[in-house]
């Protein structure tokens, strides 16, 4: 009975939101984007892409890191837009983030062209790249139908947060199920847009953000033991497809591409299991979002979650801090990290082996973790200096003081 009490608290209190940030979703965010991060510099084996999956699993880190986006605008501000705030408010700062989203989009598409167009070979770097700089590519980046890098989730993030505000609104006047109606229709009939897919992910994120409390009140009124039996149930059966998943990217995957394990007693398990393996692929569809792919993603996110929120405490120290640094500055995580990844991919060759690879690798995951500690060092560098509220031009000359402390302390330039 006491332990059927024990997991009852936890599962329980995975619901629960306290007053301060749920410190799952900071972990689990930095740990997808550190996923991201290994997928985008691509370099195999690093002993890296194992911890990522090198983005072929069932479910990769996008969704995550989608649905968590939405997710958390749902919580945020349904609490903005309550009494006190009112819709305005989040039209707002919705739209504002919106536009910040949209100015990062369109200058890193630039600037990664003319980069790729300067270097000679653009579609040996990331394919898809424009032959030129003109009017045509500029007037295209403008209305995000050229994209190009590895920041292009940004441009999808625009169209999501214009949308935001109208779904949040039908939410307070309780017309969840058009929202619902809508989001399914459009993912039924996505045609080539990713966006039209991939919606679904982001707003289903959103709504659960801001049914948040209704959901953590219903969970809590099942009896002990049906809370017990869901907990284990949701991580047994997580953990079991993840496992078969892995063992089919990292063992048959090799095999079938192994001609002396086709021609062994091994050969016909492994074609069967291939055309099984290519029928199911169309239901785990990446860029179409298929339905099998959005139900084991609902699984390994709602597994992924509990047990983080359950042993967040056990977590060595140094890691949970890692993780929370980058999960709450993934703006800038994100767009930052592109800027290495495509140096990477521009400048350096694709395989030189494991210890090649686990170095380069290693070393983009240290300067991106290095670069924001400095970024939010700075920040409350810049807070603390009361800089904030100087005129833009002292503003800036105390700002690059500020940094040139932080990076050469006085003691050591003396």
């Amino acid at each position: 009975m006491e332990r059927i009490k024990g997991v009852t608290t936890q599962i329980a209190s995975a619901f629960t939101p306290p007053s301060k940030r749920i410190v799952a979703f900071d972990l689990l965010r930095g740990w997808f984007l550190m996923v991201v991060i290994i997928d985008h510099v691509e370099l195999y084996p690093s002993g890296f892409d194992f911890l990522s999956g090198r983005g072929q699993l069932w479910v990769s880190a996008a969704e995550g890191f989608f649905f968590l986006s939405g997710l958390l605008v749902g919580m945020i501000y349904r609490k903005k837009a309550d009494p006190g705030g009112g819709m305005k408010l989040v039209f707002r700062k919705l739209w504002s983030r919106a536009l910040l989203l949209y100015i990062c989009a369109v200058s890193l598409t630039l600037f990664y062209t003319a980069w790729a167009l300067w270097h000679g070979n653009a579609e040996a770097i990331k394919y898809g790249a424009a032959t030129n700089l003109g009017w045509g590519t500029i007037w295209n980046t403008l209305q995000l139908k050229y994209v190009y890098g590895w920041s292009d989730f940004l441009s999808y993030y625009v169209t999501f947060m214009v949308a935001a505000p109208f779904v949040i609104w039908l939410l307070i006047k309780r017309q969840w199920r058009l929202v619902v109606l809508a989001s399914v229709l459009l993912w039924f009939n996505q045609g080539t847009q990713f966006t039209h897919a991939w919606q679904l992910i982001f707003f289903g994120g959103l709504m659960t953000g801001f049914y948040w409390k209704q959901l953590q009140a219903t969970v809590a009124a099942w009896k002990p033991r049906t809370q017990k039996v869901a907990w284990r149930t949701i991580v047994s059966v997580a953990v079991a497809t993840v496992a078969v998943s892995y063992i089919n990217l990292f063992v048959l995957g090799n095999l079938r591409h192994n001609p002396e394990a086709l021609a062994s007693s091994w050969g016909g398990f492994l074609s069967g299991w291939d055309r099984i393996n290519e029928a199911a692929w169309l239901w785990f569809d990446k860029f179409t979002l298929g339905p099998g792919r959005i139900g084991m993603f609902a699984l390994w996110f709602t597994a992924a979650f509990l047990v983080v929120q359950r042993y967040a405490d056990k977590i060595p120290q140094k890691i949970a801090k890692t993780f929370t640094l980058l999960g709450q500055n993934s703006l800038f995580v994100y767009g930052t990290h592109s800027i290495f990844v495509f140096a990477v991919h521009a400048y350096l060759p694709k395989d030189w082996g494991l210890a090649f690879n686990f170095a380069i690798t290693a070393a983009v995951l240290a300067i991106m973790i290095g670069i924001t500690y400095l970024k939010v060092a700075y920040k409350r560098r810049a807070a603390a200096a009361g800089t904030a509220k100087l005129p833009f031009a002292e503003r800036l000359t105390a700002s690059v003081r500020l940094a040139a402390g932080m990076l050469w302390p006085a003691g050591r330039r003396s």
